[in-house]
């Protein structure tokens, strides 16, 4: 069995623990990778992002485990969404192109290299039904807390196959580390943020 989670929180912004303390804790749950999306808001910068990344790199080599550091971004000021794909985190934190549902879908066909979406903790307020249809997946569970049948349909209609549904944590303290997650089982490899996005992305046109 392999879990992986796509929504997880460090120091960098709310999060209680270090990237170390992340990574050793996910490695020893059997975890394939660390997935890091720290708030795009609060004091979150391009620089500090990238500072982030300099500091997982070298974690991720030190302890031999895959880490990749995307970010969790406001949309509209209703709706949350998790990034992965350097370009697509860059030109966000450049740009703060997210501020609302016609500016994202502006930015995202801007983008020219691989990224992948998911919708985090959805409210499903956004009153455009083709910003839904831009994600790759949505959260269905977070930090252990399932939304229900009725609100799961509805986000399935509003993003339909092949999109999936994530049982994520949304952690923000390894305490909680035992709430449930994805099983992807053994056979998917997470090397890095490209093999991450080729997992996570479906095909939109």
């Amino acid at each position: 069995m392999g879990l992986l989670n796509l929504h997880t929180h460090s120091n960098y912004s709310d999060g209680a623990d270090s990237i170390l303390d992340l990574a050793c804790a996910y490695k020893e749950a059997g975890h394939i990778a660390l997935c890091l999306t720290d708030h795009d808001y609060s004091d979150m910068t391009l620089a500090k992002w990238e500072k982030e990344r300099e500091e997982a790199a070298i974690v991720s080599k030190e302890i031999d485990f895959p880490i990749i550091v995307g970010l969790e971004a406001f949309i509209h000021n209703t709706e949350e969404v998790l990034v992965f794909g350097y370009r697509a985190c860059q030109t966000l934190l450049s740009t703060n192109a997210l501020c609302n549902a016609g500016t994202f879908q502006a930015w995202f066909k801007e983008q020219q290299e691989p990224f992948a979406l998911i919708l985090a903790h959805p409210y499903l307020w956004v009153e455009q039904p083709e910003f839904y249809k831009l994600m790759d997946g949505y959260e269905i569970t977070n930090c252990g807390l399932y939304w229900g049948d009725e609100y799961v349909e509805k986000m399935k209609k509003l993003m339909p196959e092949p999109r999936r549904g994530y049982m994520n944590h949304d952690l923000h303290t390894i305490r909680n580390l035992s709430h449930q997650c994805n099983d992807v089982g053994e056979d998917l490899v997470i090397k890095n943020e490209l093999d991450l996005i080729q997992y996570l992305s479906v095909d939109k046109t």
